[in-house]
């Protein structure tokens, strides 16, 4: 089968408030310019409110905030009555981090080294900085540990639902607590408590620590709401600080990262951590959807994001070609220096295009 090779393409870009459904509706006008193919911008499910979609949460789902998978096949139906097929953008080098929407980077602060995605990110756990030695970083506080600490901006928090403990920073980035240190906050519970504080001891693993956040959640809810308490309050803090030194995690102010950051980044954006493409079931793992796409003829090409970023490129793309169920428009993007003496090509072409069909009087 022939690789699809775009006449022209005009880039969309998705979210909230430009979603698939709209796409279906201008589907006839992009048909009358002409365009071979509708280039879209990241469409798996990413932060709540992303503007953009190049901070995927999970790899597993289309953004609910576009649509469903429905939708996405009933707009590309749609586009594909006009001629028109479908380029999308992926995002191998990073995920969106900090908040509370991303389940593998939760479960790596909850259970550190012991993560069963541990090796999904690309994390040092053994820094130069001794505090750090088994810990992630975490720079997402507008302000030093201590103030935060003092100020409430660090707050202990239940979730009945789910029967954990997390410390929320900034009330937006959740931490969570790690199982292993619940009895730190069940002792200032009543006996029925504190004795699953005393059961804690020497263990566990996450098949247990499912059953005792299973007992948690039918707990008294206000004598959770008593010892969640204690460490927010003035008199609990010194046991707060102790139980945060105790996770897999340190929090600090946002500046810190640019001399103790532990985890590779997108540049110097702290939260959008990097994940380790070159390993085959993280590989897998991500692409999974992206390919199912491909193989039922709706998308004809991919764009790659910030390759550069990647452990190894050349051996990324080789295995995608392989990998990807049928043959398709492959195009990455690529950054050069400004010393760089080949053609101009995507963001240092942008401008040079742009002013081409600006008046000069507008400069």
């Amino acid at each position: 089968m022939p690789k699809p090779q775009p006449r022209a393409s005009y880039r969309l870009q998705l979210n909230k408030d430009f979603t698939f459904a709209h796409v279906e509706q201008i589907a006839e006008y992009l048909g009358k310019l002409g365009i071979s193919h509708a280039y879209l911008s990241p469409i798996l499910k990413a932060r709540a409110g992303s503007t953009h979609g190049y901070d995927t949460v999970d790899h597993t789902i289309i953004n609910p905030e576009l649509g469903s998978i429905e939708d996405f096949r009933r707009m590309a139906g749609k586009l594909k009555q006009q001629g028109i097929g479908i380029i999308l953008d992926i995002v191998p080098n990073h995920m969106g981090v900090g908040g509370a929407d991303n389940p593998y980077w939760l479960d790596l602060l909850e259970w550190g080294r012991d993560s069963q995605y541990a090796t999904w990110f690309d994390v040092n756990w053994a820094p130069s900085e001794p505090s750090l030695n088994n810990k992630v970083l975490v720079p997402f506080l507008g302000c030093a540990f201590g103030e935060a600490l003092e100020t409430g901006r660090l707050a202990l928090k239940f979730d009945k639902q789910s029967g954990s403990f997390a410390v929320w920073a900034e009330d937006t980035h959740k931490l969570p607590v790690d199982p292993r240190s619940y009895g730190d906050i069940l002792q200032h519970g009543e006996t029925t408590l504190q004795t699953l504080a005393t059961a804690i001891d020497g263990m566990m693993g996450s098949q247990e620590a499912e059953g005792l956040k299973a007992r948690l959640a039918e707990a008294d809810a206000a004598e959770i709401e008593r010892i969640v308490a204690h460490p927010n309050s003035a008199g609990g803090r010194e046991d707060f600080a102790k139980l945060i030194e105790r996770q897999n995690w340190r929090a600090a102010r946002y500046s810190v990262a640019a001399d103790d950051i532990n985890y590779r980044r997108f540049f110097i954006v702290s939260d959008l951590g990097a994940i380790r493409i070159e390993d085959e079931a993280v590989f897998d793992h991500a692409h999974r959807l992206i390919f199912q796409l491909v193989e039922e003829g709706l998308v004809d090409g991919l764009r790659i994001d910030h390759i550069d970023g990647l452990y190894d490129p050349k051996g990324y793309a080789l295995r995608l070609r392989q990998k990807c169920p049928r043959p398709i428009y492959l195009v990455v993007e690529k950054s050069w220096p400004t010393t760089n003496r080949c053609a101009p090509t995507g963001r240092s072409m942008a401008p040079l295009a742009t002013n081409s069909l600006m008046p000069w009087r507008s400069f």
